[in-house]
């Protein structure tokens, strides 16, 4: 049975508090882990990142970093250049990596919260290739995405029978899983849940060795 599409343009045009209480959990660890591996990032690329929601608060720790955002929906990246059209060090990309390859921009970070889990199982391990093709070999990938704890079934189960539930199409996936997967390209530096925000995310931290081009050598899996 082919599920509903997540609607991402009503998704960007809407937020709660709650939503940003927890974004807000999300993004001081993304902070934490680019200090801890990183030096002075020239380049951060933000994948599936249309009206990025962490984008003010990395600006604010790294003011004249390059910022790469790559998403396909016009309406999330429309708002973005809206909210920002002041600061001359973005680019955004619209492409779509099922279709297309991601540019080789030689990334220092390369991220995605929330986006992998929005496919089938053979095109979330080839989202997860295109992260690796966007970085340089001394750069850090990270990847969060919705596991499925129990704290996690039973928070959605609640939300889809109230009927606030925005996601259709999101698969929670096996750390295990997902681990397999991104090891291919590199060394996982850190790996780990984010219980803090109820629907509990995993979050995975890489240093690649397998980067650029050379990510098509990869057999892609299933996950």
């Amino acid at each position: 049975m082919r599920l509903e599409k997540t609607n991402w343009d009503l998704y960007y045009k809407k937020s709660g508090k709650v939503v940003k209480t927890t974004r807000n959990i999300t993004q001081n660890i993304l902070l934490l882990l680019f200090k801890k591996y990183t030096v002075k990032p020239e380049k951060i690329c933000e994948m599936g990142g249309a009206n990025s929601c962490f984008y003010r608060g990395i600006r604010n720790v790294y003011p004249d970093a390059n910022y790469i955002v790559i998403d396909n929906n016009d309406t999330g990246l429309n708002l973005f250049m809206k909210n920002n059209s002041n600061d001359k060090n973005i680019a955004l990309v619209n492409k779509d990596l099922l279709t297309n390859n991601a540019p080789i921009i030689n990334a220092d970070i390369v991220f995605s919260i929330g986006l992998i889990e929005h496919f089938s199982k053979t095109d979330t391990a080839k989202i997860i290739r295109e992260h690796f093709r966007a970085v340089n070999n001394n750069a850090i990938v990270i990847i969060s995405f919705p596991t499925p704890t129990f704290l996690y079934r039973i928070v959605r189960v609640f939300a889809e029978l109230a009927g606030i539930w925005r996601f259709p199409d999101e698969r929670p996936l096996l750390m295990d899983k997902v681990s397999t997967e991104v090891s291919k390209y590199g060394e996982i530096l850190e790996s780990f849940i984010n219980w803090k925000i109820i629907l509990t995310q995993g979050i995975i931290a890489i240093r690649p060795n397998v980067t650029g081009s050379e990510v098509d050598t990869i057999k892609l899996g299933e996950i």
